[in-house]
């Protein structure tokens, strides 16, 4: 009985001593376990602290770059208003300007009108050219021929028209030549010294460019050359309002027109079919000999002034 029993409690002891051994094996098992897990969230902690961080340098850096992208877009701001703001004040600039250009050159015309008016009465104004023209049938030599022509309305081209009449009374045309013939155009020449006779005069160019769609550089009209408006003028032989006309495109005002031919226009159309030499000059030039104003007097027939 008692070896019976001590080998029970032997036997018990030693599945005791297993069971412990069992138990000793599974927490150590859990604590590997346990172990490994704490190791791997460690290692996830700092994983997840290294990606806050580097997501918080990642927004420091969005940050930085987002008051920089503030920062210019105020300054682009403020320089586009500061632009429209010198655009504006440009633009006001310029309309003061074209205002007090308007006024300057509706107060020339004027004073223009009133001159005429004064000096040559209230119109039509006519001027009468005797011109030397070489001969009718052919024949070296020349004859003398009348051409006359009608200024423009006071009212369309007053400063043109005081400008040409002025000229004439003062004699300025007397001797100069008609000696271009261009396709479009017969053109007046000066010597150097008449053009001196216009300056001394004060009568060498417009204050402005004169001009108007009511009376155009139709066939037969004369205008004056050139941006500066004189002193020469020329007759336009075809109708010339896109060659002299404004152009938009060309940045152009148009050349001043101011008078036309009302009688002998077949005379334009002799002077047209002269022949030329080199440059389209005329051989043989016509002479303008004398130029003056004509009024109607009280027959309302047309006299010199």
């Amino acid at each position: 009985i008692a070896a019976a029993y001590g080998r029970a409690v032997y036997l018990e002891a030693v599945e005791e001593n297993e069971r412990l051994i069992e138990r000793e094996d599974r927490s150590s098992r859990m604590y590997k376990m346990t172990k490994d897990l704490l190791a791997k969230a460690e290692t996830e902690r700092r994983q997840a602290k290294g990606a806050l961080e580097e997501s918080e340098a990642k927004l420091l850096v969005a940050n930085s770059d987002a008051r920089e992208a503030e920062r210019r877009r105020q300054e682009e701001k403020k320089m586009r208003e500061e632009s429209e703001r010198g655009m504006e004040r440009e633009k006001t600039r310029a309309e003061r300007e074209r205002r007090a250009a308007d006024e300057l050159r509706a107060e020339i015309q004027r004073q223009s009108r009133r001159e005429v008016i004064e000096k040559f009465g209230p119109g039509p104004h006519r001027v009468e050219l005797k011109l030397e023209t070489p001969r009718v049938d052919g024949k070296w030599g020349t004859e003398t021929r009348f051409l006359d022509i009608e200024m423009a309305p006071l009212d369309v081209a007053p400063h043109s028209v005081a400008t040409f009449l002025n000229q004439v009374s003062k004699g300025l045309w007397n001797g100069s030549e008609i000696y271009l013939n261009r396709p479009h155009i017969l053109m007046i020449r000066l010597s150097d010294k008449q053009v001196g006779r216009f300056k001394d005069a004060g009568l060498h160019r417009l204050s402005f460019q004169e001009r108007s769609d009511a009376f155009p550089h139709d066939k037969y009209t004369l205008g004056f050359a050139g941006p500066q408006g004189g002193p020469l003028f020329y007759f336009n032989k075809m109708d010339n309002r896109i060659n002299h006309g404004p152009s938009e495109e060309e940045g152009r005002a148009g050349d001043p027109c101011f008078a036309k031919v009302v009688d002998r226009m077949d005379l334009v159309d002799f002077m047209s079919a002269l022949p030329t030499m080199g440059k389209d000059q005329l051989k043989q030039p016509v002479l303008i000999r004398e130029a003056y104003v004509l009024t109607l007097n009280e027959e309302r027939k047309w006299a010199r002034n």
